[in-house]
């Protein structure tokens, strides 16, 4: 099962937070090495405050471990590609509308496979909250800066790029700004390419919380 959060519900469920900061701190920092900050071997950079507000796709197993996440952060707030990478997108500007979304920070567990048939299919799973996420919350596109080996991953998942740069070498290697349109037909892929049935996504608290501030502005 896979669950939407903002950073709000995830200050209501303090261990599913720490769980999905220490599997990006294994993914990124353990098994990666990458340069990134971290506390207590929980992996928390600038983009997980209240004032960019991400949004967290969280795969759950049975017992509510976390076996893989997604960080989602609209363009019209501070994200990745604007403010660290830029350069990689010129001339073209990065884009700020509320149609256009960041997917960064996926991460998937190593036993993943326990509760999906691999690795990859978590991340197909992942990729198709993505596109159920965007069509509820009136998003378009997704934008991320990822490597190549991470491109060739999602073109055998099942999606298929809107645009892409030319790849750019970073310190761990070349990587590329990629486009997904996130529509009924690219989440239909997906699911082909990856053997699953959808709906993937189990509950979505942040349509929960978004309809009870409307209920009590009304009030």
């Amino acid at each position: 099962m896979i669950e939407v959060h903002n950073l709000s519900s995830l200050l209501n469920d303090e261990p599913l937070r720490e769980k999905m900061h220490r599997l990006r701190y294994d993914m990124f920092k353990e098994r990666y090495n990458w340069d990134i900050p971290h506390i207590n071997k929980l992996e928390i950079d600038q983009y997980d405050r209240q004032c960019v507000d991400p949004h967290y796709l969280i795969a759950l197993d049975d017992q509510r471990n976390v076996i893989g996440t997604a960080r989602l952060i609209s363009t019209e707030r501070p994200y990745m590609i604007k403010d660290i990478f830029p350069h990689i997108m010129a001339p073209k500007q990065p884009p700020q509308t509320h149609k256009i979304w960041e997917g960064n920070r996926i991460a998937v567990a190593q036993n993943a496979g326990d509760y999906y048939t691999s690795q990859g299919q978590c991340t197909g799973a992942l990729l198709m909250a993505c596109c159920e996420f965007a069509i509820s919350h009136g998003v378009d596109e997704m934008i991320g800066t990822y490597t190549l080996a991470v491109c060739r991953l999602l073109k055998m998942l099942g999606t298929t790029p809107k645009w892409q740069t030319a790849s750019y070498r970073l310190d761990d290697g070349k990587c590329r700004i990629v486009s997904i349109e996130t529509n009924a037909q690219m989440h239909k892929s997906i699911a082909k390419a990856c053997d699953l049935t959808g709906p993937v996504i189990s509950h979505d608290f942040t349509l929960s919380s978004k309809t009870a501030n409307e209920e009590t502005n009304a009030a």
